[in-house]
C-alpha cells in the first residue's frame, strides 16, 4: 500500500506566532468565539486533512495581557465541530493529571459515538504550578509521577471503553495520542501512543526519533507500522519567497516583547530580567530540563538552537517569535512542500501536526495552495477513503484490554403563558432517545418555541450520551434554543466542569445551564481536598456551586479589549482569582475564559429537598429550582420562605415544574399563576413519538417563544457585579 501523508491542523487561537492577533485584516478576538473553529475545521475537511487538532490546559495563560490564549473547553468545541462536519478527524487535548477516569472515559467515548468514529484523545500531563492550584495543589507533581500516572489513567479509560456494550463508535474506541520528548514521555508514547505529535528543529534527529519510538512499540508488543509520528510545523506562506519573507518579518514585529520574553523565560525555567535583546543568555544561566519542571520537550529545543546557533537574545526570541520552539518553515507553496517532502521521503515523519502563522488567512494559504501541491506529487489524499480517525490514519481497530470498568463506579413571568423546556434521556437503549431523535426533537421544540432542553444523566447499564457532549452537539445543529445539562458532582472536579459549561454558554450565545447533582467527590479534587474526610453531599453541593459561580465571573467580558496596536489582548486587572478554600475543595482560578453575554450560565438544583431549601436560598448563585408537579404548592412556599431568610428577592429565584402528565396541565396553570412559576419542564416518558406529541400538545397554550438569553427566558436577573 501506497504511503501517503498526513495533515492535521492546529487551530491554536490567533496562530502561532505571538503577535498573530495583531496582523494587519485578522480580527483580534475572533478566537474567543466558537465560530472560529467551526469555519476553519469545515475548511480543513474541504482540503481532505486527517483531523483537526485543539490544544489546551486547566488554566488561564499568565501572558494574557499580551496574547490571545485557548479558552474555549475542547469536546465542547468538537462536539459543536462534529454537528457542522462528516469526514474530517477531531482531536482534544485533555489532561490526564486532572481528570478523573470514569468522567473522562465516558465524555470521550460519547464524544467519539456522537461524532461517528473521529475523536482522538492528545494525552497530555499538564506541567506547572498555575494548572496544578486550580485543582487543590501547591505545585505541580513531580515529572515522573504525571506520567506514571498517565499511563495507569490511559489503560483505566481505555478498558473501560473496550468494555462498552452501548454507544460503541464505528472505529472501536478513540485513537490515543501523545506528545513527549522526554524519556518518560517517550516511553508513554511508545506504550499507549498511536499518533505521536513531536518537536524537533533537525531532521536526523526527528529521524531518530520515529526510529526509537516504533522500536519501542515493539518492545511493548505493538506493530509499529500503527504508528504515526506528526512532528509540529508552523508554515508562513507567500505567492514568492520575498512575500513569505516579508510577512515573517511583520510577525516578528508584532511580537509583543514582554510576552516573547516571558514565553522563554518559562521554557527554559530561568529568569531573563536584567538581559539586553543584543547579548546571548550565559550559559551559567542554563539549567539541566530535568530540574526545571515544566515541559522538557521545549526546553530541549530551544536548548538545542543556542547550542547550535548561540544566538542572541533577541535573535533567539525572533527565531522562536512566541511560536514555543516548532520548526518554521518560510517560503512558497513550492518551496514549503520540497521541504515537506523530504522529511517525509526520509523518514523523519509520517505527516505534519500544521500550526499555521494566522487563523484563518495562513490556514486559506495552506489549504488553497499548499496542499493542492502536496497532490500534484502524489503526497496527500484527493478524498477521503473512509469515514473514522482511525480511517484517515490507516490504524486498525486494536484489541480490546482485559476489564471494562474504570474504578467503583413573588415572582411574575411576561405574559400568561409559561415557559417550556422538554426533558430528554439521549442514548440508544430502548427506553431512551437516540442521538438522530433528538436532533428531530430539538428541531421541533425551536418551530414550537420551547425555551430550552433538558439533558439528563443516567448512569448503570443504560448510561445516556454525556449531557456536556450531547448539548454541544445538538447546539452546534439548533442554536437559538437554551440547553440545560445534568451534571453530578461525582467524578467531576470543578474547574473542569465550570469550562465545559461556560464554554457552552458562550457557544450557544448565553443559552445554557447547569443542573448540578448533588453526590461524592473525584478522584483529583478528592486527593488534596482540605478535608479528606468530609462526606456531606448537601455542603459539597453548596461549595461546589460557590466554586462554579466564582470562577464563571473571575473573568469579566469586559477584560476583552483586543487592543491590537497596544498589543494589549485584556485588562489583566480585571480577571482575579477565586482563591477557594474550603472542606471539599480548594481552586484558585481564574477560569481561562471570559464571561458570556448573560453573565454567567443559569445554575439550577432538582433536589431542594435533600440540599436543603435554606442551603440553595443561601447560595447566593443559584438561579432556579425545579420540583415536580405535586410538590408546587409546598415547594413554593418553602422557597418564598428560604429566600427571604437569605436576604434575597423572590425574583433571584426561579420555580420550574416537572410535569410528567400533561393530563395534570390544567390544574397545574392556575396553581402556577398563584405561585409565580417560571416555566414547565415536559418530561414525558416513552419514545419520541409521544416525547413530540405532548410537546404538541403543550405548546400551543404555553411557551411565550425565547428571549435571547436563557436568563431573560426564566426572567432570572443578570448577575451582581458580572461585567458581561
Amino acid at each position: 500500500m501506497t504511503r501517503r501523508l498526513h495533515l492535521n491542523v492546529n487551530i491554536l487561537n490567533a496562530g502561532v506566532f505571538g503577535g498573530s492577533w495583531r496582523f494587519p485584516g485578522t480580527d483580534a478576538l475572533a478566537s474567543y468565539g466558537v465560530d472560529h473553529y467551526t469555519s476553519i475545521a469545515k475548511k480543513a475537511e474541504a482540503a481532505k486533512l486527517d483531523a483537526v487538532f485543539l490544544a489546551d490546559g486547566p488554566l488561564l495563560d499568565p501572558s494574557i495581557r499580551h496574547r490571545t490564549g485557548n479558552n474555549l473547553e475542547p469536546t465542547t468545541v468538537l462536539a459543536r465541530v462534529a454537528a457542522q462536519t462528516e469526514r474530517i478527524g477531531l482531536i482534544g487535548t485533555l489532561s490526564s493529571s486532572y481528570n478523573d477516569p470514569v468522567e473522562i472515559a465516558r465524555r470521550l467515548g460519547d464524544l467519539d459515538y456522537v461524532s461517528g468514529g473521529r475523536f482522538g484523545w492528545n494525552v497530555v500531563t499538564t506541567a506547572g504550578p498555575v494548572a496544578a492550584r486550580n485543582f487543590g495543589r501547591r505545585d505541580e507533581p513531580d515529572h515522573a509521577l504525571r506520567y506514571r500516572r498517565a499511563a495507569s489513567l490511559v489503560e483505566q479509560v481505555v478498558a473501560a471503553w473496550d468494555g462498552r456494550t452501548q454507544l460503541r463508535s464505528p472505529q472501536g474506541r478513540p485513537v490515543i495520542v501523545q506528545a513527549g520528548g522526554s524519556a518518560d514521555g517517550k516511553r508513554l508514547a511508545a506504550q499507549v501512543g498511536e499518533v505521536i505529535f513531536s518537536a524537533d528543529q533537525d531532521i536526523e534527529k526527528a529521524r531518530d526519533f520515529r526510529t526509537e519510538l516504533r522500536r519501542g512499540a515493539a518492545e511493548f508488543g505493538r506493530d509499529p507500522d500503527e504508528i504515526v509520528v506528526l512532528p509540529g510545523l508552523s508554515t508562513v506562506l507567500g505567492s514568492t519567497e520575498v512575500e513569505a519573507r516579508r510577512r515573517r518579518d511583520l510577525l516578528d514585529e508584532l511580537l509583543p516583547d514582554a510576552y516573547a520574553r516571558d514565553r522563554l523565560s518559562g521554557q527554559l525555567g530561568i529568569s531573563l530580567d536584567g538581559l539586553s535583546d543584543d547579548e546571548p543568555i550565559p550559559t551559567d544561566l542554563l539549567r539541566d530540563p530535568t530540574e526545571t519542571g515544566g515541559s522538557q520537550t521545549f526546553n530541549r529545543v530551544v536548548r538545542e538552537i543556542i547550542d547550535r546557533e548561540q544566538p542572541t537574545l533577541g535573535q533567539l526570541l525572533k527565531k522562536l517569535s512566541g511560536g514555543g520552539g516548532h520548526r518554521i518553515v518560510v517560503g512558497t507553496p513550492e518551496q514549503v512542500a520540497d521541504d515537506v517532502e523530504r522529511w517525509f521521503r526520509l523518514g523523519a515523519a509520517d505527516g505534519f501536526n500544521v500550526m499555521p502563522d494566522v487563523l484563518p488567512s495562513g490556514f486559506d494559504d495552506f489549504a488553497d495552495h499548499l496542499v493542492p501541491e502536496l497532490r500534484r506529487r502524489g503526497l496527500f489524499r484527493t478524498d477521503y477513503d473512509g469515514a473514522t480517525l482511525r480511517a484517515h490514519f490507516g490504524i486498525g481497530v486494536p484489541k480490546a484490554t482485559d476489564g471494562g470498568r474504570v474504578g467503583p463506579r413573588e415572582r411574575h413571568v411576561s405574559g400568561d403563558a409559561l415557559a417550556v423546556l422538554v426533558e430528554l434521556d439521549v442514548g440508544d437503549a430502548p427506553s431512551q432517545v437516540s442521538l438522530a431523535e433528538a436532533d428531530a426533537i430539538a428541531a421541533a421544540a425551536r418551530r414550537a418555541g420551547v425555551m430550552a432542553i433538558r439533558l439528563v444523566d443516567r448512569v448503570g447499564a443504560h448510561a445516556s450520551i454525556d449531557p456536556t457532549v450531547a448539548a454541544a452537539h445538538l447546539a452546534g445543529k439548533h442554536g437559538d434554543i437554551g440547553w440545560l445539562v445534568d451534571a453530578p458532582t461525582t467524578h467531576n472536579a470543578p474547574y473542569n466542569l465550570a469550562r465545559r459549561i461556560l464554554s457552552l454558554d458562550r457557544a450557544t450565545g448565553g443559552r445554557a445551564g447547569v443542573v448540578l447533582l448533588a453526590g461524592t467527590g473525584d478522584e483529583v479534587s478528592d486527593a488534596a481536598a482540605p478535608d479528606r474526610d468530609a462526606g456531606d453531599p448537601a455542603g459539597r453541593w453548596v461549595e461546589y456551586a460557590a466554586v462554579l459561580t466564582q470562577l464563571w465571573e473571575s473573568f469579566p467580558a469586559a477584560a476583552l479589549l483586543g487592543d491590537q496596536e497596544n498589543a494589549v489582548v485584556a485588562d489583566d486587572a480585571l480577571i482575579r482569582p477565586v482563591d477557594f478554600d474550603g472542606l471539599f475543595y480548594r481552586v484558585a482560578g481564574p477560569l481561562d475564559g471570559p464571561s458570556s453575554v448573560q453573565g454567567r450560565p443559569v445554575l439550577i438544583t432538582a433536589e431542594p429537598e435533600d440540599i436543603g431549601w435554606t442551603r440553595v436560598a443561601a447560595v447566593a448563585d443559584a438561579d432556579a429550582v425545579i420540583v415536580g408537579h405535586d410538590e408546587i404548592d409546598r415547594a413554593a412556599r418553602q422557597l418564598a420562605m428560604a429566600v427571604r431568610g437569605a436576604g434575597r428577592q423572590p425574583e433571584e429565584v426561579a420555580l420550574l415544574v416537572r410535569l410528567d402528565d400533561t393530563r395534570a396541565l390544567p390544574n397545574l396553570r392556575a396553581r402556577s399563576a398563584a405561585h409565580g412559576v417560571a416555566g414547565i419542564v415536559l418530561a414525558v416518558a416513552g419514545a419520541a413519538p409521544e416525547i413530540l406529541a405532548a410537546m404538541d400538545a403543550l405548546t400551543p397554550q404555553e411557551s411565550p417563544g425565547r428571549s435571547g438569553t436563557l436568563r431573560a427566558g426564566l426572567a432570572v436577573p443578570n448577575p451582581r457585579g458580572v461585567l458581561a
